[in-house]
């Protein structure tokens, strides 16, 4: 079964501000799904935008 997150989730996971998890799903960078008005993200867009980003050092 597919695990979603929330934005909250999320921003704990990238230890960073749930509105930053916003700007990066609309900025593109962080894939999510739209679900009753809220995000979701799943477990393997984390890994992805994790992978693409690892480098950068702070997310």
């Amino acid at each position: 079964m597919l695990e979603l997150f929330t934005i909250n989730e999320v921003a704990d996971i990238f230890k960073c501000h749930p509105q930053t998890v916003r700007s990066y799903i609309k900025e593109g960078l962080l894939g999510a799904l739209k679900l009753k008005g809220e995000y979701r993200i799943t477990q393997q867009d984390i890994d992805a935008f994790l992978k693409r980003n690892k480098t950068a050092g702070k997310i």
